[in-house]
Order: C-alpha cells, then sequence, then structure tokens
C-alpha cells in the first residue's frame, strides 16, 4: 500500500494512504485525545476531542482527528491555542455532564480545568451526542440493536431499546470509555450495569467439567445464526478442545 508524508507537531509522519489523522499520530507515538472513538467501529468524530488544525495552500483549519483523512504533504498541529480552546471548551462540558467518570477528571486535570460539580449526580455517562461507542458496537459489530440513542422521553442517555435483543455479549462495557457500563460473572449469573439499572443473563453450564462460560441467550443465538446442533453448546470451549 502506498504510504503517505505529512508533518504532525513538527515531526515527519509517514503512514499508511487511507489512515486518519489519528491513526497515523498514533504510529508516531503522538497523543491526540479522543473519546467517541474506537479502533474497530467506525469514526464520526462526535465528541471533537480529537480536533486539530491542519494547513495546506496556505490555508488552514480545525478538523476532527479520528475522520480526517491523510494528505501528501499535509501539515498538522495538534496543540495551538486555537484547539486547545476547544478542548477546553467541551472538556467543561463533560466536567459538568458526567462528573464522576475517571476518564473526564483525568482530562479536566491535563488540560488544567478545575470546575465545581454542578450537578449531584454520580452519573459517568457523556451521552450519545458525544459519545455513541455503546450504541455504535451493538449496532455495527454485534448486529442486535440493542441499545438506542436519547430521544427525550427516555431522558439524555443511551438506553437498553430492546432488551430481547441483548445478547450479553458485554461488547457495550468493552468499547465504553468512562466505566458507566460494567459487566461481572457471579456463579451462574452475568450482570450487566447500565445507566443506573442492572439486568442479569443465566449462563450456560458444562456439561463436562462443570464451569459456567457463556450466557445462555448468546449461546442460543448463535446456534439459529450458524444453524447448530442444539446440544451444540452443552461443553465448554476448553473441553471441546
Amino acid at each position: 500500500m502506498k504510504e503517505v508524508k505529512l508533518n504532525i507537531d513538527g515531526k515527519r509522519v509517514q503512514a499508511k494512504e487511507g489512515s486518519t489523522i489519528v491513526e497515523a499520530a498514533r504510529e508516531a507515538g503522538i497523543r491526540i485525545p479522543t473519546l467517541c472513538h474506537h479502533e474497530g467501529i467506525s469514526p464520526i468524530g462526535s465528541c471533537r476531542l480529537c480536533s486539530v488544525e491542519i494547513s495546506g495552500d496556505g490555508k488552514s483549519k480545525v478538523v476532527p482527528a479520528c475522520t480526517q483523512p491523510i494528505e501528501e504533504g499535509l501539515t498538522v498541529k495538534t496543540t495551538t491555542e486555537r484547539v486547545l480552546k476547544i478542548r477546553r471548551r467541551l472538556i467543561d462540558r463533560l466536567l459538568t455532564r458526567a462528573p464522576e467518570a475517571q476518564v473526564v477528571q483525568d482530562l479536566a486535570n491535563e488540560y488544567g480545568i478545575k470546575k465545581a460539580k454542578t450537578q449531584d449526580t454520580e452519573q459517568k455517562c457523556v451521552s450519545c451526542d458525544l459519545c455513541c461507542l455503546c450504541v455504535r458496537v451493538c449496532d455495527e459489530i454485534v448486529g442486535m440493536k440493542a441499545i438506542g440513542k436519547p430521544d427525550g422521553e427516555k431522558g439524555n442517555m443511551p438506553f437498553l431499546q430492546n432488551p430481547k435483543a441483548c445478547i450479553a455479549c458485554g461488547a457495550c462495557a468493552y468499547v465504553c470509555p468512562t466505566g458507566e457500563i460494567q459487566m461481572e460473572d457471579v456463579g451462574d449469573t452475568r450482570i450487566i450495569h447500565r445507566w443506573g439499572r442492572q439486568e442479569e443473563y443465566k449462563l450456560k453450564k458444562c456439561s463436562v467439567c462443570g464451569s459456567y462460560f457463556a450466557p445462555e441467550v448468546q449461546l442460543e443465538y448463535f446456534k439459529k445464526k450458524a444453524n447448530l446442533p442444539d446440544d451444540y453448546f452443552d461443553v465448554c470451549p476448553d473441553c471441546r478442545k
């Protein structure tokens, strides 16, 4: 694949054609903060924390680095005053919305934002207009569309819009950047904590070793999807070897 040469913060960088600025910067060891970005999910640039200033042909503009493709000879600056002003404003908003999220607190400390909590809440979710990784992973990767975006009636956070579609895979917990979604297996039960609620899912017990290894609802989905025999998942992967 063709290599593209560009300049990021005065450093000459070479990256694969088709890469975004975020990807090129990470390959070069240059950190650009992100919240709505995950390498396995299509980028949408919603949180804008990755804003950078690019220039070419005598013009400069601010763009989200996670969606902006690299170009030959492009000059990128990640910490101009224009960029820092945008990030501080966004982080201030995040701190107001989700004051208990550690990632938000860390960003506030990094950018020198000291603001008292303006709401009595333990909320960690930064909401879908700023980061909708849970919604997108459930749709794009898992293909279930169990999680919905805020619609006014449900408040300003994502919600489980189709409980029957959830297969308890934990993908939403894996990509959640703030820790609002958490998952744990306790005995024969998988527990998922989301947006102040808790859902429980029964785990399948291996007929050989007796260990609990996966949610029954997930295994049933796989059996129907792949037209597998009814007893296909009676044995856990370890005992199947």
